[in-house]
């Protein structure tokens, strides 16, 4: 896989984001990697207009939860998710969960 992330923009490569996720756990992620996409996942997110508390629950735990992926997730995942939601909400007066 000759394709490298852009240092110009720090953008993922939508060629390189498809290959990774088509090739699944064939390879693996260096933190450079996961930091990037993580990163711009966040940007994703902000600019979608995620409310904030679901945007500090993926930074806190990785997991994006969803209606139709809830049923997909351990009890303790889905645990450190609403705990990192009820966190951002005590920490900003309740305001992320509007």
């Amino acid at each position: 896989m000759g394709r490298k992330l852009s240092p110009a923009n720090d953008e993922i490569d939508p060629a390189l984001l498809r290959e990774l996720v088509s090739q699944g756990d064939q390879r693996l992620l260096g933190d450079d990697e996961v930091a990037r996409v993580r990163a711009a996942t966040v940007e994703a997110m902000r600019a979608a207009g995620i409310r904030p508390a679901l945007i500090y629950a993926y930074e806190r735990t990785g997991l994006i939860v969803t209606r139709e992926n809830r049923k997909l997730m351990s009890a303790a995942d889905l645990d450190e998710w609403e705990d990192a939601i009820a966190e951002y909400d005590e920490q900003n007066g309740g305001r992320g969960s509007l």
